[in-house]
């Protein structure tokens, strides 16, 4: 029988994790190139769905282009700085950097093991004062689980998060060489990626995806790996959960009181209890050490066991689109888009 479901909010002990096998080194290598580009492709997705692309409604025509391409003047900030370099700023700080910090963030999802939390520092016990999820929300008198509003909000709090690290990448990739240059330095002298690069990098330049990795490490790596610890684990108790119930079914059976046929009806109605190779290697492993562990799992409400599936689902479907218009629609004018 597994713990109470009261003990599994409750921070998890460390588990007795198996090291990895060489076999698992290469998919979490294969997985890490797979979620990086996804990172990548989500994010153009995002922001071509919300400035480029056009929408009917009830007869009229939505197209928020126009508008976001001339915001300052808009703003009656024609001629400002802002407005001669808006192009630039729009498309680095609003697309390409926000690529390279969610690349780096689903690559840290693949490769992250599960393991106690310590003592929070000055800026953990920031982030949960303002909400943000925190590995160390439950230690500092929040819930230890991530809330519904927390999984919405993600992508502010984890943007909002990386603004050091955005602020400091600029500077160094972007503001470095230009003073470098005027000592006489040239850094990386012509440096340029080749063509067949051009579709995974951002306007055909690396600094972007750089800043925005910095971005993703300094520190939306602290507000993102709360949300998709959480998100695995959820998934990882549905699996324990149906082991769990295979269990009692055998037990029900060896103390006599459900016949053979019927211990056989209820388990075959059953979906398999454990995940199979295609998961990755610290899914199944975090799974095993949770089950040897007869880890409790955390009843969850609603909102919660539609919201968690939902937002895998509308994330596997915007990487796949943002595939779509980074590898093949922008190089072909005449292709299909919403």
């Amino acid at each position: 029988m597994s713990a109470t479901a009261s003990q599994a909010a409750q921070p998890l002990p460390k588990l007795a994790m198996p090291r990895s096998t060489p076999a698992d080194l290469g998919q979490n290598l294969l997985y890490s190139v797979i979620g990086g580009h996804a990172g990548v492709w989500i994010v153009s997705a995002l922001y071509f769905l919300l400035f480029e692309a056009k929408y009917r409604v009830f007869g009229h025509t939505i197209w928020l282009k126009h508008g976001w391409d001339h915001l300052p003047q808009n703003m009656g900030l024609g001629g400002s700085w802002l407005d001669q370099h808006w192009e630039t700023i729009r498309h680095l700080y609003f697309r390409n950097i926000p690529e390279g910090i969610l690349g780096l963030l689903l690559i840290l999802v693949v490769l992250a093991k599960a393991k106690p939390v310590g003592k929070p520092g000055r800026l953990d016990k920031l982030l949960v004062r303002l909400r943000f999820p925190s590995h160390h929300q439950g230690q500092l008198g929040r819930h230890e689980r991530v809330s519904a509003p927390q999984i919405i909000l993600s992508p502010v709090t984890v943007l909002l998060a990386s603004l050091p690290g955005v602020i400091v990448g600029s500077l160094l990739v972007y503001g470095l060489p230009v003073l470098l240059r005027h000592a006489g330095v040239n850094l990386l002298p012509g440096l340029h990626p080749p063509s067949f690069a051009r579709a995974y990098l951002a306007g055909g330049s690396w600094q972007p995806l750089a800043v925005g990795a910095l971005g993703g490490w300094f520190f939306g790596r602290k507000s993102f790996s709360k949300v998709a610890d959480d998100v695995q684990l959820f998934f990882i108790e549905r699996w324990l959960g149906r082991a769990y119930e295979a269990d009692a079914v055998i037990g029900e059976f060896e103390a006599g009181r459900v016949t053979r046929t019927e211990a056989r009806d209820q388990l075959t109605r059953l979906r398999a209890t454990r995940p199979g190779r295609l998961y990755p290697p610290t899914f199944r492993h975090r799974y095993r050490a949770l089950l040897d562990a007869n880890a409790a799992v955390e009843e969850h409400g609603a909102w919660i066991s539609i919201l968690m599936p939902l937002v895998v689902a509308v994330l596997v479907i915007l990487a796949l689109f943002g595939a779509y218009i980074r590898l093949w629609y922008a190089t072909h004018t005449n292709s299909w888009v919403p």
